[in-house]
Order: C-alpha cells, then sequence, then structure tokens
C-alpha cells in the first residue's frame, strides 16, 4: 500500500480524549467513557477494549486496532457502529425515520424532511427507525445529508 493511504494510530490520553468526549455529550447528552480510544492520522476515532496495553501492536503491520466509531474534523461524524453504540444512549439529536425514509438512506441518498422534525436540531443526528440506529447524518436546509460509504449502501430493492 502507498506510504500515504496508511493509517497510523496512536492512544489517546486523557487529555486528548476530553475534546471528543465533551462533543459527544453536547450533541448527543451522552456521558460516555470508553477506556481506550484511538485516533489515526485521518481523524477517525477508535475504542478498543483496556487489553490492547498487554499487546505490543505497534511492532506488527496492524491495517485496524478497535472498533471505528466516528471521524473528528470540528464536529463528531459518528460511524454507523458509533451511531448504533450511542444511539440507545442518546437523549436528544435523534431523528425518527419512516421505513421508506429508511431505504432512501441506504441507497445513499440524503432525507428530505419536509415536517418539523427537524426543528431546533443543527449539526449531526443520529437517525433511528423504530428500534434500529442506522447511522448519523447532517441537518442542512430541511434535508439529512447521508454520510453513508458507497461500500456499505444497498443498490436492491429493499
Amino acid at each position: 500500500m502507498p506510504e500515504h493511504l496508511k493509517e497510523t494510530l496512536h492512544i489517546l490520553n486523557a487529555r486528548e480524549k476530553k475534546p471528543i468526549l465533551k462533543a459527544i455529550s453536547d450533541q448527543w447528552g451522552v456521558d460516555f467513557r470508553p477506556e481506550v480510544m484511538l485516533m489515526s492520522n485521518k481523524n477517525k476515532v477508535y475504542i478498543t477494549t483496556p487489553e490492547l496495553n498487554q499487546v505490543e501492536w505497534h511492532k506488527y503491520k496492524v491495517d485496524g486496532v478497535g472498533l471505528y466509531i466516528a471521524r473528528m474534523e470540528n464536529e463528531v461524524r459518528l460511524s454507523i457502529e458509533g451511531a448504533q453504540l450511542i444511539g440507545p444512549l442518546a437523549k436528544k439529536n435523534v431523528v425518527t425515520v419512516t421505513d421508506e425514509e429508511t431505504r432512501t438512506w441506504f441507497r445513499g441518498e440524503d432525507i428530505a424532511v419536509e415536517d418539523d422534525r427537524l426543528k431546533g436540531l443543527s449539526g449531526y443526528v443520529i437517525l433511528r427507525n423504530k428500534d434500529d440506529f442506522l447511522g448519523s447524518g447532517k441537518v442542512s436546509g430541511g434535508k439529512i445529508l447521508n454520510f453513508v460509504p458507497k461500500g456499505r449502501r444497498i443498490t436492491s430493492q429493499i
């Protein structure tokens, strides 16, 4: 793999974790405290168990460690798995979508919301259909912008 495409990971200390955890708390009202968090050079956030410290993983060619939960830019954008982890605990910024909107979402399309479900919301929201948490999207101009990766979209009829 070309060097510029490789991700490097480092374990975050308490000071480095603080802005990420604060952003999650501010956006979704969740007191989320994973023991071990890692950040890639591409601003991807991973969580794992404390047992990681017992393995000298940095000595090996490792493609990934832990569960990818978010990307940290100016805001936290949760991955699908991050939304599934944070969603059941979230106290705000969760939007319930219909079955048809769910199909639209999984095709990788933005969702136009014409009712008041987005009233007062800004930034990233978690999408929910019944008991399922679908991922996160960004509220913008009466829409929820879709960030489902192309490789995870469903192109067949659902």
